[in-house]
């Protein structure tokens, strides 16, 4: 299953499923913006058999079953909300931008409030990973999220805002920080574990990095050190056997 957003006009806000191998469409959720539909449906994760859709103009996030696009629930709940509130207390978002799924949790862009916030798979929040700033950890408007772990080493979260990406653990502390040269405005991001894809929407164009991830650092600079080790030791063995210049 295929799933895509559709943002064509006022009243086609939709999240679309199709067949992988047909390009049928299976499935839709209903048309419209207003509060019991989608409005600027953006990023989206599959975690089991939800589907999780980052309502930004709503500022909140729906689930939905992914066999049948009926909506599951929201976040926040009903209860709490009215018609696309929003603010910067701890159990709301503000233009949140896109949504990353990983072993039961769900990593969501609180964009306007310069933050990462943290769900479990029923909605339910657990956790905010950062805050305004520019410090390693912090934010300004974040917008693409993703999770990805290259080889043995532990999953790492990807978050790109205007024209840098940092990596940071699961618990928000920063790994790596990396200013991308001539980025205007990053937006989505994915990663195969070895590399980075970010789109930058004003440059039109697609930032293609290799991140190292501190396994990788420590295996690195082992294999230095084994290398000028082993030179030592040739150098070493050709002064054993004498090799010199004579002068007659």
């Amino acid at each position: 299953m295929v799933f895509s957003s559709s943002n064509v006009g006022p009243e086609d806000r939709r999240v679309l499923a199709f067949d992988l191998e047909s390009w049928h469409l299976n499935a839709s959720t209903p048309e419209g913006s207003g509060k019991t539909e989608l409005d600027a449906p953006e990023g989206m994760a599959v975690l089991g058999t939800r589907l999780y859709v980052v309502d930004t103009a709503h500022h909140r996030i729906v689930s939905f079953d992914t066999g049948t696009l009926e909506k599951v629930g929201q976040y926040p709940p009903p209860s709490w909300w009215h018609n696309g509130s929003n603010g910067k207390g701890w159990d709301q978002l503000n233009n949140p931008q896109d949504i990353a799924a990983h072993e039961g949790e769900l990593f969501v862009s609180d964009t306007h409030n310069d933050r990462i916030q943290v769900f479990t798979g029923s909605l339910e929040h657990i956790g905010i990973i950062g805050q305004r700033g520019k410090a390693a950890g912090q934010f300004i408007y974040p917008r693409g999220v993703t999770v990805a772990r290259n080889g043995r080493a532990a999953p790492l979260l990807y978050v790109c805002e205007q024209s840098r990406i940092q990596a940071l653990t699961l618990l928000g502390e920063p790994r790596i920080i990396i200013q991308v040269p001539g980025a205007c405005n990053l937006c989505g991001i994915c990663s195969d574990g070895l590399r980075v894809y970010c789109t930058d929407m004003d440059s039109h164009k697609i930032h293609v990095l290799r991140l190292t991830h501190q396994e990788r650092w420590h295996e690195r600079r082992r294999e230095a050190m084994d290398e000028a080790r082993r030179r030592r030791n040739l150098r070493g063995g050709m002064g054993g056997v004498g090799v010199g210049v004579g002068v007659g």
